[in-house]
């Protein structure tokens, strides 16, 4: 493994404070490019680690006529309405309801990446937008768990394979 950098750490510029310079700021700073290329690899790494375990992807919706992550007890995300030709709907948080449904087809398991969004203002610890890959499959809990394993190892995996200069100059170590 690969535990040093190239070049001088890359930081991140802040430039979302001054939105008046942001779009440039993006296109020319490297941090940018450097999550611009963590992004596609975990999106490279989730696509190929899914089809290796044979689960099928999937295309949802990002809107739904119902909320899809409830916020009740142990849920802290709350619901985004919004107005799309004259009829009320919600921005999806999850849409596990979805895949639940698609995996009645007879498969091992279907995914999605796709992007969530939550009715709060983004905090330290939680953003209220991001995208994100969610997955149901037949089986057990430790199913699930032993899933989420060999996805996480195959995408870390994958990542400093391709890019550990990468991460190295913009966290300082791998």
């Amino acid at each position: 493994m690969n535990n040093h950098r190239l070049s001088p750490i890359i930081t991140p510029p802040q430039s979302w404070s001054y939105p008046e310079k942001h779009f440039v700021e993006a296109l020319s700073n490297p941090w940018y490019k450097g999550v611009f290329v963590l992004t596609s690899s975990v999106f490279d790494s989730t696509v190929n680690f899914f089809r290796s375990e044979s689960f099928y992807p999937t295309l949802a919706p990002i809107t739904t006529g119902a909320i899809s992550s409830p916020s009740g007890i142990g849920s802290d995300s709350l619901p985004v309405k919004i107005l799309l030709f004259d009829k009320e709907t919600y921005l999806a948080d999850s849409m596990q309801f979805h895949l639940e449904y698609l995996l009645r087809h007879g498969t091992k398991g279907i995914y999605y990446i796709m992007p969530t969004f939550r009715g709060e203002d983004p905090d330290n610890r939680h953003l209220n937008q991001f995208f994100h890959s969610e997955a149901e499959l037949i089986g057990n809990l430790e199913d699930v768990m032993r899933l989420i394993e060999r996805y996480l190892c195959s995408c870390v995996s994958d990542i400093l394979e391709h890019h550990s200069n990468l991460v190295g100059n913009v966290a300082g170590t791998t």
